[in-house]
């Protein structure tokens, strides 16, 4: 599950998701990771939705997340 970087007046929706994320104990891709990666020269193309280096940048974080919870033989990449 990812957690969407949403403007202060939508706090009470960030908090919603992570209370989910813990109630039915799913992984939850940080706000500040998925800010990280808008936020990094090339990744986007109007600051807000993901060109090709930033669709690759979010993979990745993707990546670390659901890999350790996949069997090993699964998890080459």
């Amino acid at each position: 599950m990812m957690e969407l970087p949403l403007p202060p007046t939508f706090y009470g929706y960030g908090r919603a998701q992570r209370e989910l994320a813990d109630e039915y104990q799913v992984g939850l891709i940080s706000k500040r990771e998925f800010v990280r990666v808008l936020s990094t020269g090339e990744a986007t193309v109007d600051s807000v939705h993901l060109a090709p280096a930033g669709h690759s940048l979010m993979a990745d974080q993707v990546w670390r997340h659901v890999r350790p919870l996949l069997p090993a033989s699964a998890r080459s990449r």
